[in-house]
């Protein structure tokens, strides 16, 4: 089992077994009374203070390995107008610089906002935030920021970074320093110098063979720790060490795959790499050349992640000293969104599938509720975005598997041109629809100041959260309001480019105009356009968003494709987010290609000081 240094924030660091822990050992040892005398209550919760949705994800599946009773949440769930996404840190050690993004991305912007407060109007905002957290009362609300040090042997220094010695950023001249670690804390600003992962990787692999040629003496293995700063959000309210608590996960090593053609080919078409695709992972019963991402994509709850991986160990190891209560069970959900609301325990089922809908009894045998909660007897499929709102007002909303369905015998339904649909072709339509529903949820109802922001949670049965998108997805990736209120149609299908053009032609720009109040983060107005670009008419306008950092093969070479097609339709203006990278760059792609053949494209790409993601 994984070492693990615990102790207070600027106080000595008490060494432990992950084992030990979990058995209670730093509790016995008396390193924090105060927890033991006025433990967590069973509804804790946690802000996690960063801006990478990857280690959010490696967080909330150690805790439901754990099965620990413990919502994470990102900063802008709490504060979105007003926390930040990451932090300069001019800080040199883990502990410090992960205390830094502490205090820096979330509690100095909290506290400076509470204080701006009195009276009965402070106490509403905190009320608020314990509802919204879902917390038993403010002394449960814990906030905590992580930092990675990747570490590999003394002797790489010179060979490897040398040329950055004489560095313009500080923060990777801290590499030369006396006794820092090779690169450690600095690992994202020497990767970055260096361009990027895949060329960072391959310099190492060439530097290990320059080393083996010299005859030298050398650990060819790499490891990576993990420092957790954790601290009450309220310390007046709770037992919790009001200066909080230090956990640093001392990782095991690990080595790299080999850097392949295929790599640079890939990177040549774009694709960004991160260490997690050449991390090798060592494990029994798992097969050799298993990489970190793809242990990640196909099973997240593997027990590497709660027993070697640094960050899920710090977790877990978090969590065992901090007091969080654990589930006497897993269930076949995981929560997003927000807090149970109090009332009756109804739940709303996206079981509710238009394409040969299963039968109640199914769908009840299938889905495994938690206590108290049932599925509502309004049971009928949606046909349009306004029945999919009111079949949302229950106390909670259940996306689950639709692969896990059987398809009704005789089922009757037909294409349009007639012929019986094939069971392939109803699975496709299901997941197409239930894509739907998990992405309209995610989108509308969670963005604070949103509209339609319905204050209620999501159950995603895990099944489907992995396969979708790996269970990367999560309601606080939305930062855009409502986009429209069309209540015909819950989505289209166009079959080619012909087919594409006649539809176009059909819409109805009245009837899908934006008749819905303004999100209070929507900074784009349809005059402000007319007025840049001088025109009296946007005509048709096609909206398209997406990744710009994670490069996914697929999703990139249809949006370019599809912006390709819609381009070359007479008055359309696209618009997509300006980014330069994966889905967003594939749009603009599109976008480009259809202007040198020659049609007469317009095309608005958004760049946003104030609002982006």
């Amino acid at each position: 089992m994984t070492q693990v240094q615990i102790g207070r924030v600027g106080g000595k660091l008490h060494s432990f077994e992950l084992s030990d822990i979990l058995q209670g050992a730093v509790r016995e040892a008396g390193i924090f009374p105060e927890l033991n005398e006025r433990p967590l209550r069973k509804k804790a919760a946690a802000i996690l203070v960063s801006g990478v949705q990857r280690k959010y994800l490696e967080h909330i599946s150690a805790l439901q390995a754990g099965r620990y009773r413990m919502e994470v949440f990102l900063p802008p769930y709490v504060m979105p107008s007003r926390a930040f996404e990451d932090s300069k840190e001019a800080e040199t050690t883990p502990s410090d610089i992960a205390a830094a993004k502490l205090h820096i991305g979330f509690i100095n912007p909290f506290r400076r906002y509470e204080r701006s407060l009195s009276g009965k109007k402070r106490d509403d905002f905190i009320r608020k935030t314990v509802t919204r957290l879902n917390a038993s009362d403010p002394g449960s609300i814990l906030v905590y920021a992580d930092d990675r040090n990747a570490i590999i042997d003394n002797l790489y220094l010179e060979p490897l970074y040398g040329e950055l010695r004489n560095h313009w950023s500080p923060q990777i001249r801290e590499v030369f320093q006396p006794g820092h670690n090779v690169p450690g804390t600095r690992i994202k600003e020497t990767t970055g110098a260096q361009y990027g992962v895949l060329n960072s990787i391959f310099r190492y692999q060439a530097t290990t063979k320059k080393l083996r040629q010299q005859g030298e003496r050398f650990d060819e293995a790499k490891r990576m720790d993990t420092v957790l700063c954790i601290k009450p959000l309220f310390p007046e309210e709770t037992g919790f060490p009001e200066e909080g608590i230090i956990v640093n996960a001392i990782g095991d090593t690990v080595p790299y795959r080999a850097v392949t053609r295929e790599d640079i080919q890939a990177a040549e078409n774009g694709r960004i790499f991160t260490f997690d695709d050449f991390n090798l992972v060592d494990f029994p019963g798992l097969p050799k050349g298993t990489t970190l991402h793809e242990l990640k994509q196909k099973n997240p709850l593997h027990p590497y992640f709660t027993q070697v991986y640094s960050p899920g160990v710090a977790v877990t190891a978090f969590a065992a000293v901090a007091g969080v209560h654990q589930k006497k069970q897993d269930k076949s959900c995981v929560f997003l969104g927000t807090a149970i609301q109090k009332g009756p325990r109804t739940i709303v089922s996206s079981a509710l599938l238009m394409s040969a809908p299963p039968e109640r009894k199914e769908v009840k045998r299938i889905l495994c509720l938690p206590p108290g909660m049932k599925l509502a007897k309004n049971y009928s499929p949606f046909c349009d975005l306004k029945q999919l709102e009111q079949r949302f007002s229950g106390q909670a909303f259940v996306v689950q598997d639709p692969d896990q369905f059987l398809i009704p015998e005789n089922h009757g339904l037909r294409d349009k041109n007639g012929r019986i649909i094939s069971d392939d072709d109803i699975r496709l339509l299901r997941r197409l629809e239930t894509d739907l529903i998990y992405a309209y949820l995610i989108t509308m109802s969670t963005q604070s100041g949103a509209p339609n922001h319905f204050a209620r949670p999501h159950l995603v049965e895990k099944n489907y959260f992995i396969k979708a998108g790996g269970g990367k997805w999560h309601g606080d990736m939305a930062n855009l309001g409502i986009a429209s209120d069309a209540q015909d149609e819950a989505y289209r299908l166009f079959e080619g480019p012909e087919e594409l053009a006649e539809g176009f032609k059909e819409w109805d720009r009245l009837h899908y105009q934006h008749n819905a109040p303004d999100p209070v983060n929507n900074f784009l107005k349809e005059d402000w356009i007319k007025t840049c670009l001088n025109v009296e008419d946007l005509g048709l306008v096609v909206s398209g968003y997406g990744s710009a950092s994670t490069y996914i093969d697929a999703a990139y070479k249809d949006a370019t494709r599809l912006f390709y097609e819609v381009s070359k339709l007479h008055n359309v203006m696209t618009i997509d987010g300006g980014g330069t990278h994966s889905v967003m760059l594939g749009m603009k792609d599109g976008v480009l290609k259809a202007y040198r053949e020659g049609y007469p494209i317009l095309n608005l790409g958004i760049r946003s000081e104030t609002d982006v993601s």
